[in-house]
């Protein structure tokens, strides 16, 4: 049986403060997605479920790809089909397996198992993991599942596609992740050549982001901060460099810039030859992420 590891809609009861960013952001999204559920309840008089987007915002979970600018609905069977302008409702076989509907305030939804299957449909593979690993967070007040149980639900599903693409995924998503910004960056190092790093590993009570404990390097994502965050985090970045680590700090502006990107791989890369034996070797021309998903490839 799925269980989950904190009750989904938890969210739905308290406004974060707006200095909680994350956990504020899932909180706009969920109450945004309530009122469009509450408009399509009153548009039929059939018992809604929200399904892929819809769902995702419900329970809080940023999608790397824009909403088509539709609601989304699902129902078991074809000739139930809800028609309301501007939603797709979609028949889905697998509604009927035990833990793939969870009661979202007033309204039912696809739980975060389902909804992770649901989305391999629309999203690349890239976009899966992160996904993947939005629901798998390290916040307790926004990790909705873990890994096992959505493999268990997979196992239950019946063939439909995107299945292929949920196993693959499952092979480089990590639970524990931050933000969907970590792990896009975590992805882009395996696909360098560069070995894959350890999620928030914990290093007296402090949290790297990305690191290669064996060689003392951490990798800190800068993100959204208020001004009382960044204090915090240079306090810990001094004590982690205390410790005798090696912290490299990267930026969207970074990531997103393709000569200052690859100067931030090349440092990385010169660290961990200098601080670790074996051999790494860097690639002029990066993997795709199903190559990295692929494992009969040796990374």
């Amino acid at each position: 049986m799925v269980e989950m590891v904190s009750p989904p809609g938890l969210m739905l009861f308290r406004q974060p403060g707006k200095f909680e960013i994350m956990r504020y952001a899932a909180w706009e999204r969920q109450q945004e997605a309530l009122q469009v559920c509450s408009g399509m309840q009153m548009r039929t008089k059939h018992c809604i479920v929200a399904s892929h987007y819809t769902a995702a915002a419900l329970l809080g979970v940023p999608v790397p790809k824009r909403n088509p600018g539709r609601s989304f609905l699902v129902v078991r069977h074809k000739k139930d089909r809800i028609r309301l302008k501007n939603v797709s409702c979609r028949y889905w076989k697998n509604l009927d397996i035990p833990g793939a509907l969870i009661d979202m305030g007033d309204f039912q939804c696809v739980s975060p198992e389902a909804l992770f299957v649901q989305m391999s449909m629309e999203l690349s593979l890239e976009q899966l993991i992160i996904f993947g690993d939005s629901l798998i967070c390290r916040d307790r007040r926004l990790r909705l599942t873990t890994i096992r149980n959505i493999r268990h639900f997979i196992m239950l599903c019946d063939r439909c596609r995107g299945i292929r693409k949920c196993i693959k995924a499952l092979f480089r998503m990590r639970e524990g992740t931050d933000s969907p910004q970590e792990t896009k960056l975590r992805l882009d190092l395996i696909r360098y050549g560069l070995p894959n790093p350890r999620v928030n590993h914990l290093l007296n009570n402090n949290y790297i982001d990305l690191s290669y404990p064996e060689s003392k390097i951490g990798i800190e994502y800068d993100g959204l901060h208020h001004l009382g965050q960044i204090s915090k985090d240079h306090e810990r970045a001094n004590g982690i460099q205390a410790e005798g680590w090696h912290i490299l700090t990267v930026d969207k502006y970074i990531t997103r810039n393709w000569a200052s990107f690859i100067k931030f791989i090349i440092n990385l890369y010169d660290l961990l030859r200098m601080r670790n034996t074996s051999k790494i070797s860097l690639l002029r021309i990066p993997l795709s992420v199903p190559q990295i998903c692929d494992r009969r490839r040796r990374l």
